[in-house]
């Protein structure tokens, strides 16, 4: 199945990448790996896999003997009292010994077709195990990208806003020398200090806010709180394909829909089998045995039975009060809600793939229009903080250069981590996300 095939894909990417302690730095590969690794979510969901693989077997359907030894020993004391012509002719006791054994052997023949029908439903809950697997894996790769997306775009957002601060330093030390040589005045110095204090109190925020992502980036890694890698991974967006390429993805490798599909063949099994169970039962059955039984009375009495027994046996359910059919009933009205189900989970996931589809090419869009502005903002700073020094620009105006720049660099981050997200989010979508692991090796 070509969902499966992708689940054991993504482990298979997954585990070959190794992170290496030794580097101070960590990738988006490595933080995949690690979280593949070490996640609770992602080890219970493939240990609850196994148990359904586990059970998918012919015995469990039904089409193998059932063998069974059995063995007992008894002991019988009894009192006797002889009669003769209703008058009692004396008391006795006797004992006995039973001894038996037996080996039964249970084979059923027939049984409606249900065994190959369970046989079939045993093989769906497999699939519905690996698929539930591929699911809780996929959510968590996910989880993963987003919080590592996080981590480095507020630890680039931290490095613009110390940019950002020597700029105000500078400025304050500009308005300072300006004072001290009479050619500047208290008040620029003042709201120089003021906008740097403020700088200051910003960064110091955006520590907190970055500090906040990366426990909880260590959280999906199960790594220790104050572990001292270094995230600073440069982040690579690529090109998607068409919405109509994404959308025939979607159907054959969603594992949601796959889910959604299994179910709704399960259902259908279920029905099947209720009307399996009208038709008749043949069991084959056989046995050796083996009995003693020694009476120790007067006279000693002693009896030995060997021997075996073959036979077939046949059940045909006559009459069940209507239970049959009203389960068959119910299991049609599940049927079609399955369907129902899965018609509307189909609609809901192709809405949300347009949606984000459209949101990855604005931000596309926006990322690209805010790389140009960028460039405006640095020559437009540049020339705003040379007049300053020349005193051909106020305090204000250099402030608000600054303002534009900062501004201008936070939106291209906002732009470059969203587009980032939006396509996780699609290739999550169309079971995909193996490919974002390998553009990021």
């Amino acid at each position: 199945m070509k969902i499966r095939n992708s689940t054991l894909l993504l482990i298979a990417l997954l585990c070959g990448l190794t992170p290496l302690h030794s580097q101070p730095t960590m990738t988006l590969s490595e933080a995949l790996a690690l979280g593949l690794e070490r996640n609770y979510g992602i080890r219970i969901a493939a240990n609850e896999a196994r148990i359904p693989a586990l059970t998918n077997s012919l015995g469990e359907a039904g089409f193998l003997p059932t063998l069974t030894a059995g063995a007992g020993a008894d002991r019988i004391q009894s009192d006797i009292e002889f009669f003769e012509d209703d008058q009692s002719q004396g008391k006795g006791s006797a004992l006995e010994f039973v001894y038996d054994a037996e080996l039964a052997l249970s084979w059923t023949l027939f049984d409606g077709f249900q065994m190959f029908t369970n046989k079939k439903h045993l093989h769906l809950l497999e699939e519905m195990g690996s698929t539930k697997a591929q699911i809780t894996i996929e959510n968590i790769v996910s989880d993963i990208t987003n919080a590592y997306l996080e981590v480095v775009g507020l630890t680039r957002r931290l490095e613009a806003s110390k940019n950002n601060l020597e700029i105000s330093q500078e400025r304050e030390r500009i308005a300072r020398t300006k004072l001290d040589l009479g050619s500047g005045s208290e008040y620029d110095l003042l709201v120089a200090q003021t906008d740097l204090n403020a700088d200051r109190s910003a960064i110091i925020r955006q520590e907190a806010d970055l500090l906040s992502a990366r426990l909880e980036l260590f959280r999906l890694l199960q790594l220790e709180a104050d572990n001292n890698w270094v995230i600073t991974g440069d982040i690579d967006t690529s090109n998607m394909q068409t919405l109509n390429e994404l959308r025939k993805e979607v159907a054959e490798n969603n594992p949601e829909l796959a889910a959604a599909r299994l179910q709704s063949s399960a259902k259908t099994l279920e029905l099947r089998k209720i009307q399996q169970s009208r038709l008749p039962t043949v069991e084959a059955r056989a046995a050796l045995f083996y009995n003693s039984e020694e009476l120790r009375a007067s006279p000693l009495t002693r009896e030995n039975n060997t021997g075996y027994y073959l036979g077939l046996g046949a059940r045909l359910p006559l009459f069940d009060g209507f239970a049959k059919k009203r389960a068959a009933a119910t299991a049609r009205i599940e049927m079609e809600n399955s369907q129902l189900q899965q018609e509307e989970l189909s609609a809901a996931i192709d809405m949300h793939l347009i949606k984000t589809w459209e949101n990855y090419q604005n931000s596309r869009q926006l990322y690209h229009l805010e790389n140009q502005n960028l460039e405006l903002a640095n020559r437009t700073l540049t020339i705003a903080l040379e007049r300053f020094r020349l005193a051909n620009i106020t305090s204000i105006e250099l402030r608000e250069a600054q303002r534009s720049l900062i501004n201008t660099e936070n939106r291209l981050i906002d732009a470059l981590f969203e587009t980032k997200i939006y396509e996780t989010e699609l290739r999550r979508l169309s079971g995909s996300l193996h490919e974002l692991i390998s553009t990021n090796q």
